[in-house]
């Protein structure tokens, strides 16, 4: 996920000006599953570096969630096919380090097409909603049509934590089984407290002009037969573009297995012009 990490946070990094504070959600779960680690002190500090090359008031820290593992082990979705790590963004009333009052949540399989600015600077304050976010392009056909996708999320931190109903979507995810845990348990507590915005801030299909954030959520297609695509950015470039037919991150996800690479070698990180000028 490291590689996914550098993907997305590369894709703002070159089209986002304002300063960025990049908080990493993250943990020790081995004791559920093995492939369960935490992002690294070392892999953190790397993308400090990285994102100090923009501006130097931009910042990335470790938020580690590792202290709410008995929640996890007593919980009847720790073997969802969704990782815990989803989870976590309903634990921010608990976070070991204070949040600012207000938090975009973005999943690893994100993407930025334009400025995040535009998502960000959404006014919540004064609509009196808890959270903005599209609805799921798949959820609003089988489930409900107000039913939205929580891999993108404006979260309003003030008015989120009233009413303690993120502790609510916890002990839903602990005792009920659910295909998508957090995403429902987000949307039947906060159903009324969300804003639904424009698709453009969370594209779960295809990429269009005036996307801000391209999210490559698995699709299911019908013709010439039945299957689904499940292809990220950190797939293999081929089968990406096989299956997705989108190059408009080319540049960032080649410019991200440099850094990558750099980081393994242990050299410091360079800036995307720098990168495409070589």
């Amino acid at each position: 996920m490291f590689t996914g990490l550098l993907m997305s946070i590369s894709s703002i990094l070159v089209t986002t000006k304002e300063p960025l504070s990049i908080y990493l959600f993250t943990g020790d779960f081995t004791q559920i599953n093995e492939k369960y680690k935490p992002i690294t002190p070392e892999m953190c500090d790397y993308l400090d570096r990285l994102v100090k090359l923009y501006n130097e008031h931009n910042s990335v820290k470790l938020v580690d969630f590792s202290s709410q593992i008995d929640d996890f082990l007593n919980s009847v979705n720790k073997k969802s096919k969704f990782t815990i790590y989803t989870l976590l963004r309903l634990y921010i009333d608990l976070a070991p380090i204070e949040l600012p009052d207000k938090l975009l949540y973005l999943d690893i399989d994100t993407m930025v097409y334009q400025d995040i600015n535009q998502l960000y600077s959404i006014d919540l304050n004064e609509s009196g909603h808890a959270i903005a976010a599209v609805v799921d392009a798949v959820g609003r056909k089988w489930i409900n049509k107000d039913y939205c996708n929580a891999g993108v999320l404006l979260l309003n931190v003030t008015n989120i934590l009233k009413g303690g109903k993120l502790k609510t979507c916890r002990e839903m995810c602990k005792k009920k089984f659910m295909f998508m845990p957090d995403q429902t348990a987000i949307n039947r507590t906060f159903r009324k407290e969300i804003l639904r915005i424009n698709k453009r801030f969370n594209e779960q299909q295809f990429m269009k002009k005036d996307t801000v954030v391209r999210h490559y959520c698995n699709i299911f297609k019908l013709f010439p037969y039945i299957h689904f695509i499940k292809s990220k950015p950190w797939s293999e470039l081929s089968v990406f573009h096989k299956e997705r037919n989108e190059h408009q991150f080319d540049d960032v996800i080649l410019y991200s297995y440099k850094l990558k690479e750099m980081y393994e070698n242990a050299e410091e990180p360079i800036h995307f012009s720098a990168f495409k000028a070589n």
